[in-house]
């Protein structure tokens, strides 16, 4: 039940911006993407498939489509999407570039999925009391929001 739960939420936010998208997987291995002064200039601010770095990828995989988050980054070819999670670096290029600088050139890494963080990787609930035992009260956790940049990316209501 999870892993279907799971992975139907990443179908649905694959499928905002690549609707013939029928299957989303865990990339197993890093993929090196180099980034030139061309894509940077062409790329798009805030665009999450017209970016300097989906620019990149799309001219060196010959992918259908590409989707960049802050965190994550979809491939599309044909039907199916892989999912990378970006590291640090790539993050603050993305943050940098959405902001009005300049996406930095060079090779960049974007990473495998994590075993503990696939789709389906089941992951146990956590209490209230669990989360919030530190300071006693949930309500008191402060979560910075990232301003300026290109939107979160979400499934469909």
């Amino acid at each position: 039940m999870k892993r279907n739960n799971v992975a139907r939420v990443a179908l649905g936010i694959v499928r905002k911006f690549a609707p013939k998208v029928n299957r989303v997987s865990d990339a197993d291995k890093d993929l090196a993407i180099s980034v030139t002064e061309k894509d940077y200039r062409t790329g798009r601010k805030k665009d999450h498939g017209e970016c300097a770095l989906a620019m990149a990828a799309k001219r060196e995989r010959n992918v259908t489509s590409v989707i960049i988050s802050a965190s994550t980054a979809y491939l599309i070819k044909g039907d199916h999407a892989i999912r990378y999670k970006l590291p640090e670096a790539i993050r603050k290029e993305v943050v940098s570039f959405d902001r009005g600088s300049e996406f930095g050139t060079g090779d960049y890494v974007m990473k495998a999925i994590p075993k503990s963080a696939r789709l389906g990787t089941q992951r146990g609930k956590s209490t209230q009391s669990e989360v919030g035992s530190h300071t006693g009260n949930l309500a008191k956790r402060f979560i910075h929001h990232t301003a300026n940049i290109r939107e979160d990316l979400k499934a469909r209501a």
